[in-house]
């Protein structure tokens, strides 16, 4: 496998160097190509093997930007979400504020989420040190559209209602005591109104 573009910047010149090269150079001591060298990993399906690289790497060099945004980048890959996030987040608050790569992700990932206030926080910024990338003007629009769109409704919810609200007063009101026993002229009249209310209702 060979690079098309990969140089190592010596005193005023570029070397393009291969896989080999870089491993070679990497293995005599210029511990700083990890980053190009993980990025090799990455490409050639070693996702695994180009993290530990850059893992090591940056315990040795922590400043170095490029790597952590790799990091995070072949986390994301390997569907690392929560640590591709992490690196990012770490990259804006401990090297580059507006770092593009780590502001374009973080803020994409907060709109697929849902989670719009931190995505204008990111995708502001995002668009501010790079005003003319469309992508971030389209997002922005959405955000305000979809802003615009959304209804709080504040009112409290109402009160659960009982599966059944009965008064007993109320009971006790409407139902009619049952004739005495030896009412014998309200048993009678009791029977002919049943009689009389299952002919109503065959009638109809």
């Amino acid at each position: 496998m060979t690079s098309d573009v990969n140089p190592v910047h010596g005193a005023g010149s570029a070397q393009v160097l291969t896989e080999q090269d870089l491993l070679r150079l990497y293995e005599s001591g210029r511990r700083e190509l990890f980053v190009p060298l993980a990025e090799w990993l990455k490409r050639g399906g070693q996702p695994a093997k180009a993290i530990e690289l850059l893992e090591e790497g940056l315990a040795e060099f922590p400043d170095r930007i490029s790597g952590w945004v790799l990091l995070a980048r072949v986390k994301m890959q390997m569907g690392d979400i929560r640590s591709a996030r992490r690196h990012y987040a770490h990259i804006l608050a401990r090297h580059d504020s507006g770092n593009l790569p780590a502001l374009r992700a973080l803020g994409s990932a907060c709109m697929e989420e849902g989670n719009l206030f931190e995505a204008e926080n990111y995708i502001k910024r995002w668009h501010e040190r790079d005003p003319l990338d469309p992508e971030a003007e389209d997002l922005l629009e959405e955000l305000q559209v979809g802003a615009g769109e959304a209804v709080f409704d504040l009112s409290p919810d109402p009160a659960p209602r009982a599966v059944l609200d009965l008064n007993l007063d109320d009971i006790e009101r409407d139902l009619m005591p049952a004739p005495s026993l030896e009412d014998r002229n309200a048993w009678e009249a009791e029977a002919q109104d049943s009689i009389r209310r299952k002919s109503v209702s065959r009638g109809a």
